[in-house]
């Protein structure tokens, strides 16, 4: 619980202040949600299950980094990409809405 404590602190800190992005498909821990769930592992906009969990923007077709399209039926931005998260247990990824 500590180290996700630490990365949400990191993640706080680096923000997109000053030019900095985050890795959205950077691999980390999961949250204790997801975990529960099976999930091992959960890529950088996924890893807050609560987000992911009360998305509520429109449907959209999207693309993870590792696997072919996904149908996304609702979406959350997440720095300042729309996506959602598509699963491939026991991993979670975030999938980038397609223009």
């Amino acid at each position: 619980m500590t180290k996700l404590v630490a990365l949400g602190i990191v993640l706080a800190a680096c923000g997109t202040d000053g030019g900095m992005t985050v890795d959205r498909h950077a691999l980390g821990v999961c949250d204790s949600v997801w975990t529960a769930n099976g999930f091992t592992a959960c890529e950088t906009g996924c890893m807050d299950s609560s987000v992911a969990l009360l998305a509520t923007g429109p449907s959209c077709q999207a693309k993870t980094a590792t696997s072919s399209p996904v149908s996304c039926a609702k979406t959350f931005v997440f720095d300042g990409v729309t996506g959602c998260c598509a699963s491939e247990l026991p991993n979670l990824y975030f999938a980038d809405c397609q223009p």
